[in-house]
C-alpha cells in the first residue's frame, strides 16, 4: 500500500531529436536526416528534483502559511 500524497516522476529516457535535411536546389523532400541525442544526466534530474520540490513548498507555504507553524511545534515536541 502506497501512503504518499504526491509523487514525482522522471523519466530517464535518450531522446533523440531528428531534423530533415533537404537539397540544397530547393525541393521539400529530405534526403537524409540529422539526428541530435539527448542522454540523460544524474546531475541534471537532481537538480531538476530540487528546483520542483523547491516550488513546491513555496506553494505550500503560500497556500497553507500555518502548515509551516504546526510541523515546526510537531517536530519540538518529538
Amino acid at each position: 500500500m502506497n501512503s504518499s500524497i504526491l509523487e514525482i516522476f522522471f523519466p530517464v529516457d535518450t531522446i533523440v531529436i531528428k531534423r530533415p535535411i533537404t537539397d540544397e536546389v530547393g525541393s521539400n523532400e529530405p534526403i537524409g536526416y540529422q539526428a541530435i541525442v539527448l542522454d540523460p544526466s544524474p546531475e541534471c534530474t537532481a537538480q531538476l528534483l530540487a528546483l520542483a520540490v523547491d516550488h513546491i513548498d513555496i506553494l505550500l507555504e503560500d497556500w497553507y502559511p500555518t502548515l509551516g507553524e504546526w510541523c515546526r511545534v510537531d517536530q519540538k515536541l518529538d
